[in-house]
């Protein structure tokens, strides 16, 4: 982990070829749009989503699995970004690339139907003061509306995550919205094997596995 000042950090970000910023606030949706097309993930398929990134390593780990799937991370935090663009530069990763904006402006920025699959992985649950937060949290209805618009036809969203609430509700948010569950386990590791990229681990999640949590896999579509 880089000792490297934020502030280093971030007017370095804005220096790197694989990240755009767009993290004003109270944006309008046309002036988010017709940055698209001039983005380095226009006409690229297909194009999977992590939302909420942090550092990037689940991004960075589909990026390293195939190299023909290009991979978008997605966060605010400029400082957390910068790990995962400063990782995929030193290592070539020409599929791995960043956008540092509020998830809330996913589909002013995307076009429509345009992404294969959407991950979030270990959102911040927001348990306190259910009614101020819980259109904060990445799979409340508010944000799977969001999803349902950038996704392809068929496209997927998998969901990760340590916090019994988040997946119960996420469950419950996905069949309100007539949405289809495709796979679901409350212990991933104790279940029977899949998907490699879909058993990568993180730091964190690492860390959640030495402490005897049991970690939650959701795979549903909208």
């Amino acid at each position: 982990m880089s000792r490297k000042p934020k502030l280093e950090k971030y007017a370095e970000l804005g220096t790197f070829p694989n990240v755009i910023q767009v993290c004003e606030t109270g944006v309008s949706p046309l002036r988010l749009s017709h940055r698209w097309d001039d983005s380095p993930f226009h006409g690229k398929t297909p194009l999977v989503l992590e939302v909420g990134c942090g550092s990037a390593e689940h991004t960075l780990s589909m990026a390293r699995a195939d190299r023909l799937r290009y991979c978008i991370g997605l966060d605010i935090k400029g400082n957390r970004l910068w790990h995962g663009a400063r990782t995929a530069l030193d290592e070539n990763l020409s599929n791995a690339l960043f956008i540092r904006m509020r998830a809330e402006y996913i589909n002013a920025y995307f076009p429509e139907k345009i992404l294969d699959e959407i991950w979030i992985t270990f959102p911040d649950p927001h348990h306190h003061s259910e009614s101020k937060n819980s259109g904060r949290r990445l799979t409340s209805p508010r944000f799977l509306e969001t999803y349902r618009d950038v996704l392809r036809p068929g496209g997927t969203i998998h969901l990760k995550t340590d916090d019994e609430f988040t997946y119960r509700s996420t469950l419950k948010n996905v069949a309100t919205m007539g949405g289809k569950v495709l796979c679901a386990t409350e212990n991933l590791y104790a279940a029977e094997p899949t998907e490699e990229i879909i058993r990568s681990t993180t730091t964190y999640e690492d860390r959640f596995i030495r402490e005897n949590r049991s970690i939650k896999y959701l795979k549903c579509s909208l």
